[in-house]
């Protein structure tokens, strides 16, 4: 009987093990699993907040790039200014020179006669007598001498007239094209866009030809870009191409098509007119802007 009962006691013990084996190596084996699921999870974390801190820089990078293309189309827009001031004193300076009138000889100073002498002959008939007439010495001359109408020759008795004083040269009238693209650049720099636009339009029909009329045409584009109408802007600088292909408007006129596309949203467009402005005006402030566009990805 006791036999028997050693014999279960060892068979229990037998089969108690194995099954405390088994949850063992279950438990170790959850255990790992979890603490797998814990690494990865932090190493997700971890993935996640850096592809963040990359793209906040390159976020970052993107504003910072924006606001250094937005100064440098700034600094653009003060240059062509300054050119422009340039461009048009240079401009009224050779206009004043053509207008001015050539400085008139100065008026020939009567000869007088060389002073009388204290006695003179009355008369050649009288030659053979001579009396002589004692006439006083002179008076001493005043600092501003009266005009003498005439004086007659001791010899032959013609009369010699002063030639009158030359008239005052009545001055100048104002140039009224300088004065017209004045006020209608006034009107731009103010942002009175609409008023600049009729008034250079005003000078165009007036003055076709001027030196100031591929600048006029040049503003009337600018003041439609300014006001956001970009179509009508883009009309505006082709006509200027069209009519002053030579004049040194046209590279800025050429330009700034490109950026009228641009803001159209036709970046193809706008690419061609740059590389356009490079080849045709190389040597110009338009050419260099164009391509730092063409560089911008």
């Amino acid at each position: 009987m006791v036999c028997y009962l050693e014999l279960d006691e060892k068979e229990h013990v037998g089969r108690v093990r194995p099954k405390m084996t088994t949850e063992n190596s279950m438990t170790r084996l959850c255990l790992l699993f979890f603490a797998l699921t814990l690494l990865a999870g932090c190493a997700n974390t971890e993935t996640v907040a850096r592809q963040d801190l990359a793209d906040r820089k390159i976020e970052e990078l993107g504003a910072a790039s924006q606001k250094l293309s937005m100064r440098m189309d700034e600094l653009s827009r003060e240059m062509v200014d300054l050119k422009e001031r340039l461009s048009k004193a240079e401009k009224t300076s050779r206009a004043e020179t053509k207008s001015a009138p050539a400085p008139e000889a100065p008026a020939p100073k009567a000869v007088e006669p060389p002073p009388a002498p204290f006695s003179v002959k009355a008369d050649k008939a009288e030659e053979k007598s001579p009396v002589e007439m004692e006439l006083p010495a002179p008076a001493p001359r005043a600092a501003v001498e009266a005009p003498k109408p005439e004086v007659k020759d001791a010899k032959d008795g013609a009369a010699k007239v002063s030639p009158p004083p030359a008239p005052p040269v009545a001055p100048a009238p104002p140039d009224e094209p300088s004065a017209l693209y004045s006020t209608a650049f006034a009107g731009y720099r103010n942002g009175k866009y609409a008023k600049a636009i009729l008034d250079f339009e005003e000078f165009l029909q007036k003055y076709p030809d001027h030196d100031y009329a591929d600048d006029a045409q040049y503003w009337i584009g600018e003041s439609y870009f300014s006001q956001g109408e970009y179509e009508q802007a883009v009309v505006e600088f082709a006509r200027l191409l069209e009519r002053f292909a030579n004049k040194a408007r046209a590279a800025d006129a050429c330009y700034m098509m490109g950026e009228s596309y641009e803001k159209l949203g036709q970046p193809d467009k706008a690419a061609a007119f740059y590389r356009r402005t490079v080849s045709e005006y190389p040597q110009s402030e338009g050419a260099r802007r164009a391509k730092l566009k063409l560089k911008t990805p």
